[in-house]
């Protein structure tokens, strides 16, 4: 009875604590049963694993994911896998809380991909446990050949859960043509050099040109070895520092007594690149000693995509790869959000006879801040084809094409939205390699939105699998109307970047007039490319002995006087000689008697 002696003061206090204690303590006692109904849930769900309970238990706790995130846990063989056995079953495990059936699988759900003939191999798919999909061909795959694991649809599970799109890929085992052999030799002269470009001059010497501007001379001996002759640096003095040097190339008026080199540079850094700093050089005298800019203005990537190694074409024209600024046409930030130019990711054409002598051309376009036209019809520099992401080298063949490996990009970039197809933001998956078979006004496949180009690569025009398609536009996307198909297809995250036409009877002649390219990164080799009639490839060789191994092989040349090879592996900073073997060059001489 003592609170019925409380004042009237305290009454209010009294009637607002009472409710809230109460609260607190029911709000415990909920914590608590919430606590043990989770612990118990959870049991069941491990229980109750692959029979649908588990996934609605999780998914009612907000601690599953919801329709459409199913993922790729892991394949077989790994992404890149090389030596693959013939036989091989590929496999995918699916990341899901759902059962996946054989009956859930599309015939576009899953595809096997041969990547240089961009055709469906088919396959018979089959689930085992664990959501692992097992492919079987059927049809025997081809060895020393690149497959691509294409994940592209819906995965019908009982949820109808969709899976992200994803792609892999492996290469075969196999073994090359015996014929093609190659021997290599160390060139001690060269070591401790990042070389980027390489040519013979008509002096029968070779030339080197550096990342840091400086070319380097070699004289060559009989048995192809080098000995240094001069380090030229003309143009480092004439830049007052580094330049980033990548194309080297000579003039087809030059000779052994009026040697003239056109090189291409740029701002030498690989990060944080001022935009419109590429240029072209013309470098004159006996050795190479007199500088006179010739183009300035052209654009530069953030990173490291820079003006490339120029061809000089049978019109007399020179012929420059300007690489693209981004990694799928539109700004991303990996590549500092930069836009792509009016020049970039082209080819550009420069008439020599329409410069100004003494005076440099600043093809700065409009969109840059600079006045320059390309389509003017007096203009020097004008744009010969598009949609060229990152050529790192031109050859113009013997049959009169031009020919040029293009990098893909990495995953992740941004593709532009068009008249006719969406914006793709961060592509999931990376880009293939390219040969392409460059003709006046054709288009690629790389985006330039100020060129009014669009579509990525070959777009998404049907359910079927199309020629580079890109599977994350919606079905009926059609390629830009001026897209042109590769001539060959590399394959992923290859590199291809230099590439002569070989000239030697060496080998059989089993080589000649075949392209040989340079994988930089995956093979780490020189590939060989048999051309038809048509210029179209119809056989690839890799794995050649003595022209595979290779630490990043950027650049190569012929000697056409002996069909030595000289490479520069980028990655070990040094310059390597490959010698042809003959059959007679590996029998081993008889034991005399003693």
């Amino acid at each position: 009875m003592v609170n019925d002696q409380l004042t009237a003061a305290d009454a209010p206090h009294i009637s607002a604590a009472h409710p809230r204690k109460r609260h607190l303590r029911r709000k415990r006692r909920w914590l608590l049963l919430g606590l043990v109904m989770i612990i118990a849930l959870a049991a069941l769900a491990a229980a109750a694993r692959g029979r649908g309970f588990k996934t609605q238990v999780l998914r009612k706790l907000g601690l599953a994911n919801p329709p459409g995130m199913v993922k790729v846990a892991s394949v077989f063989p790994g992404n890149g896998a090389e030596r693959v056995p013939l036989d091989i079953l590929p496999t995918i495990r699916f990341r899901s809380t759902d059962k996946l059936h054989s009956k859930s699988l599309s015939p576009q759900a899953l595809r096997l991909i041969d990547v240089s003939a961009q055709r469906e191999v088919p396959a018979d798919f089959s689930v085992l446990k664990d959501n692992t999909v097992k492919l079987t061909p059927r049809q025997p795959l081809a060895p020393l050949r690149q497959y691509n694991l294409l994940v592209a649809s819906t995965l019908a599970a009982k949820s109808a859960a969709r899976v992200a799109p994803y792609l892999t890929s492996f290469t075969t085992e196999g073994a090359c043509d015996p014929s093609l052999r190659f021997e290599k030799a160390e060139l001690p002269a060269t070591h401790g050099r990042g070389v980027t470009a390489l040519t013979i001059g008509p002096d029968g010497m070779l030339y080197a040109g550096c990342d840091d501007g400086s070319i380097i001379r070699y004289a060559i001996a009989a048995d192809g070895t080098l000995t240094e002759d001069r380090v030229i640096d003309s143009l480092i003095r004439r830049a007052g520092g580094p330049r980033l040097l990548i194309g080297l190339v000579f003039d087809p008026k030059s000779t052994p007594d009026r040697l003239i080199a056109w090189v291409t540079h740029n701002f030498c850094a690989f990060e944080d690149v001022p935009d419109f700093t590429g240029a072209i050089s013309r470098l004159s005298g006996n050795d190479l000693q007199e500088v006179q800019e010739i183009v300035t203005g052209l654009p530069r990537s953030i990173r490291d995509h820079a003006t490339n190694q120029p061809a000089f074409g049978p019109d007399g024209a020179l012929y420059i790869p300007q690489p693209s600024n981004s990694a799928f046409g539109a700004p991303d930030p990996f590549w500092g959000m930069r836009p792509e130019r009016l020049l970039s990711a082209s080819i550009l054409r420069l008439d020599l006879n329409k410069l100004t002598p003494g005076r440099a051309l600043d093809v700065r376009t409009v969109d840059g801040g600079g006045t320059y036209d390309p389509s003017s019809h007096d203009a020097p520099l004008t744009i010969y084809a598009t949609g060229i992401r990152l050529a790192y080298e031109l050859i113009w063949h013997s049959n009169g094409s031009l020919y040029a490996p293009t990098n893909g990009s990495s995953l992740g970039g941004n593709a532009p939205a068009g008249p006719t197809s969406p914006a793709i933001q961060r592509v999931p998956f990376a880009e293939d390699d390219w040969l392409h078979k460059i003709r006046p006004g054709s288009y690629h496949g790389h985006p330039n939105p100020i060129q009014n180009h669009f579509v990525l690569n070959g777009g998404n025009p049907t359910a079927d699998y199309d020629y580079a398609e890109v599977p994350v536009y919606p079905v009926g996307t059609q390629p830009d109307s001026q897209y042109v198909r590769p001539a060959f297809v590399f394959g992923q995250h290859i590199s291809a970047n230099g590439v002569i036409e070989y000239q030697s009877d060496t080998c059989d002649g089993k080589l000649k007039h075949r392209l040989l390219v340079c994988r930089y990164n995956r093979g780490s080799d020189i590939i060989a490319l048999t051309l038809n009639p048509a210029g179209e490839v119809i056989d690839e060789q890799v794995s050649i002995p003595g022209l595979s191994d290779f630490r990043n092989p950027l650049d190569l040349i012929e000697d056409p006087t002996t069909g030595n090879i000289y490479v520069t592996e980028y990655g070990g900073r040094k310059l390597t000689l490959c010698r042809p073997m003959t059959n007679s060059q590996d029998q081993k001489p008889e034991a005399k008697n003693q």
